[in-house]
């Protein structure tokens, strides 16, 4: 099978998207599968990781550089969609650049991460004749696809005014795309004493949310955990948290990783980020205390909280030193982190990209397409 990601990673998108889709890739490749890269150039692009995991990427150019706001509002439309101005061009243009960039290749499986991209665009890919798969967790825009994935709720309702009749639709955890490290260190044994704490805040961290958990945890009564920190490519605040780092002691800060399975499976609590991450935590039963760090975080984020899964403490704005400092505390005097690790577990198993491996053979064995 000949693949083509469509997906993208900025100091505004983050790197989540292209990450998940790296786990996919790299899965499909073990089955023999041919898979490469379509990624904007944005400031803050993955070029160098998805390479460094063997992968071919073709570049877009960029239409503007302000990072602040890709696109001005005049120029994606006034009924563009919510995430447009991440895209670095319209979805035109986009679309053009990607069959371009695609040329004369037969490809079996096209697929596509961004919330910058729905029906029109998919629309436009009609000439390739080949399967789409669309990975999405807003349930807030039109799709024309074969396949559509959505890791983070199980409600498949979210999507059947979205999609096609003849849409695959797979939702919940049980299809969160996890590499195979993950299931491993699910099988260690914990034990019920916190002694050694685990931070990251996924490939850009804008808030400095690892500097002010750090801070936190350097309260005088915290200072004998372990803290192991792990900073992406694109963290801005590096010679702060060093200073930091240095005067608690007991602590490492961590470079860019192929994976955090290793930390993970050390740690006996997580503070972090929602996303990609969240899933890996919770395969792993490690509990973990939670912020969410866009606006489409909150929803999931509060369900997991309310199912006891995650001790969510709110957004970025909401995330002080002190307000830190008690939650950890809290989740470590009272044992909550004890109950939370078993419900964790008991809902992502690490399975999931097994599963979507199965559904995408077998969709590519059938020869019908949805007609675009």
């Amino acid at each position: 099978m000949d693949i083509v990601f469509r997906t993208d990673s900025s100091l505004i998108i983050g790197t989540g998207h292209v990450m998940r889709c790296l786990n996919l890739a790299q899965a499909l490749r073990s089955y023999g599968a041919h898979c490469r890269f379509i990624c904007r150039e944005h400031e803050g692009n993955l070029f160098d990781v998805i390479h460094q995991h063997g992968f071919e990427v073709q570049a877009l150019p960029m239409k503007i550089t302000s990072q602040k706001k890709i696109l001005q509002q005049d120029e994606v439309g006034e009924n563009a969609l919510s995430h447009a101005e991440w895209l670095g061009a319209t979805w035109e243009s986009d679309a053009q650049q990607t069959l371009d960039a695609i040329g004369e290749i037969k490809i079996d499986w096209l697929i596509v991460d961004h919330y910058a991209l729905d029906i029109n665009w998919e629309n436009m890919m009609s000439p390739l004749s080949c399967h789409l798969m669309v990975i999405d967790d807003l349930a807030d825009r039109l799709h024309n696809c074969d396949l559509l994935l959505d890791q983070n709720f199980e409600e498949n309702c979210r999507y059947e005014s979205l999609v096609p009749s003849k849409c695959l639709l797979l939702t919940g955890p049980k299809y969160a795309l996890l590499r195979n490290e993950y299931k491993i260190v699910r099988l260690k044994k914990r034990d019920n004493i916190v002694k050694r704490i685990f931070v990251f805040f996924g490939g850009v961290d804008k808030d400095d949310l690892a500097g002010i958990t750090l801070s936190a945890l350097s309260k005088a009564d915290l200072c004998d955990l372990w803290v192991d920190i792990v900073i992406g490519s694109n963290y801005a605040h590096i010679e702060r948290l060093n200073k930091l780092s240095i005067t608690r002691g007991k602590s490492e800060i961590h470079y860019q990783q192929p994976h955090l399975a290793y930390f993970m499976e050390k740690a006996d609590l997580a503070i972090g980020a929602v996303g990609v991450t969240n899933w890996e935590r919770m395969c792993v039963g490690l509990p973990s205390i939670v912020i969410s760090v866009a606006d489409n975080q909150v929803l999931i984020s509060k369900k997991l909280h309310e199912l006891g899964a995650i001790n969510w403490i709110g957004s970025s704005n909401d995330a002080s030193c002190d307000v830190l400092y008690k939650e950890i505390k809290k989740e470590i005097d009272s044992e909550k982190f004890i109950q939370r690790r078993e419900i964790a577990s008991a809902m992502c198993d690490g399975e999931g990209i097994e599963r979507v491996l199965s559904h995408i053979m077998s969709l590519d064995k059938d020869t019908v397409k949805i007609t675009r």
